[in-house]
């Protein structure tokens, strides 16, 4: 009887625990929540050749796994951001405002 109120107690610490830092607002994790479906759509191909890139290399799989993510986490993540200026570029030349801009 003792094991189903441990795994509540648990359950609702942590609920707690995440409750009270999440309500600090992070820049970063904001630009990340707004590019996280283009980076989504990248990050397959880059995750794929960087891994075929290390493939000859002798590194620890751990390692490799490191630099595959880290990499391919800040390519995707500069390469949607890109996008998203290049976008707003071209919706300005156009004479339409930014699809970001525009409400949901």
């Amino acid at each position: 009887m003792a094991y189903p109120a441990a795994c509540a107690t648990g359950v609702l610490f942590l609920l707690a625990l995440c409750l009270r830092s999440m309500g600090m607002r992070r820049h970063f994790l904001d630009s990340l929540s707004a590019n996280a479906f283009t980076i989504y759509l990248l990050h397959d191909s880059v995750v794929v050749w960087s891994q075929y890139a290390l493939l000859g290399v002798d590194l620890h799989p751990i390692a490799k796994w490191t630099i595959v993510f880290v990499g391919g986490l800040a390519l995707c993540w500069a390469a949607s951001a890109a996008l998203r200026v290049c976008g707003s570029w071209l919706s300005d030349l156009a004479g339409k405002g930014s699809l970001v801009d525009q409400p949901r």
